[in-house]
């Protein structure tokens, strides 16, 4: 499990921003000024559309004018592609098709929906050197983290960096 206070491991994924697709790593974001984590179980479930269109609406440069948003799921390219563009995600969405990023992070559902080692609803918020300054990873599949703690975690990233 990774906690705070501990360097987040480093993964490379294939992801779409838009309509162009690309690999990201994670150090390469970190390194821009930080880095969320969106760890979700599919694009089209309910909940999941409405986490992803919450984090959207966020005007994150207002807190920290480098910071990156990655959501991440096991869906394929092509779900993302459409998730993408029915819902116009300024974000780059990742493909983690065998979940490894997933398990990595320990926050794989056993089983949902019938299916094996989908992610859990969690958010980690990352600093430019990739430790993890904040973690919140839901319980229950109908529940959502809350967004007023990681929206407080992304502006002590800038206040750290300018003390």
């Amino acid at each position: 499990m990774v906690g705070e206070g501990e360097r987040a491991p480093d993964f490379e994924l294939p992801g779409l921003r838009g309509t162009e697709r690309g690999v990201y790593r994670l150090s390469d974001c970190a390194a821009d000024g930080g880095v969320l984590l969106a760890f979700y179980p599919c694009d089209f479930s309910p909940l999941c559309k409405e986490k992803l269109c919450t984090l959207r609406d966020v005007e994150w440069f207002e807190f920290q004018p480098e910071f990156s948003v990655l959501g991440i799921s096991q869906d394929s390219l092509y779900a993302h592609e459409e998730f993408i563009d029915r819902h116009d995600i300024p974000f780059p969405l990742l493909s983690d098709t065998d979940g490894r990023v997933t398990r990595s992070y320990d926050v794989q559902y056993d089983y949902w929906q019938r299916q094996p080692g989908l992610p859990r609803r969690a958010f980690f918020v990352l600093d430019e050197s990739r430790t993890v300054r904040y973690r919140a990873v839901a319980t229950e599949a109908t529940e959502v983290p809350d967004l007023g703690p990681l929206l407080d975690a992304v502006r002590s990233l800038s206040t750290t960096e300018q003390g």
